[in-house]
């Protein structure tokens, strides 16, 4: 386990700026783990949208829509106080991917199936279809962060997305469904640890918690 490139995982808060990304670096990452990461049928039913370092409107966008469902989803159930957000990233990292749902092709194999009868509802129904593409999407972006691990650079994750927000913005105007997850890369800076705020009380589940032998 010593060897596993997520030992090196932080969330970031705030990637370093000068510090350069190469975008072909990124590109072959991104095609490695297209053609590693297993998916139901081969039909890899999300989408990765890639945001550069010169898109600022998004950014501002993101970090208004992350931020304002923290405080949608926490109402007033947290006392009134001053609230630190932690999505800094948005504006630092020089890449943010955006995951979304897509309808899938069939390829030959799976099209013949199809002319059948058989039914996917990977091709026609993203409703039925959302729990595969998540769980495909948190194996592609697992897969796509070790890589990314392995070559030095960091990688964070945010899921505080607004379900009732319709992204409609005309920045969105590449998007044809809701955003489900939100990845960003770069070289930290600073992380989550390095703030000290609690950092003892933040650890996982026992290993027992989580696995059962039955």
């Amino acid at each position: 386990m010593k060897d596993n490139p997520f030992l090196n995982y932080r969330y970031v808060i705030d990637y370093d700026t000068e510090q350069k990304i190469d975008e072909q670096l990124i590109k072959d990452l991104l095609k490695e783990a297209i053609f590693t990461t297993p998916s139901k049928q081969n039909m890899m039913p999300y989408k990765i949208h890639v945001i550069g370092p010169g898109d600022k409107k998004i950014r501002q966008l993101l970090y208004n829509k992350s931020a304002g469902n923290e405080d949608y989803i926490n109402e007033d159930r947290v006392k009134k106080q001053k609230v630190i957000y932690q999505y800094k990233n948005f504006f630092t990292a020089p890449y943010i991917f955006l995951f979304t749902q897509r309808l899938s092709n069939a390829n030959p194999f799976f099209q013949k199936r199809l002319d059948r009868g058989f039914y996917y509802e990977a091709v026609s129904d993203l409703d039925k279809c959302r729990t595969t593409a998540l769980i495909e999407i948190g194996m592609f972006a697992h897969n796509f962060g070790s890589l990314c691990l392995q070559n030095k650079i960091d990688v964070s994750h945010t899921r505080c997305i607004p379900s009732h927000d319709c992204w409609d913005e005309p920045e969105f105007y590449f998007l044809q469904h809701p955003v489900l997850l939100i990845m960003t890369i770069g070289k930290r800076k600073l992380t989550r640890r390095d703030t000290g705020i609690w950092f003892d009380l933040d650890y996982k589940p026992s290993f027992d918690e989580v696995v059962t032998f039955v």
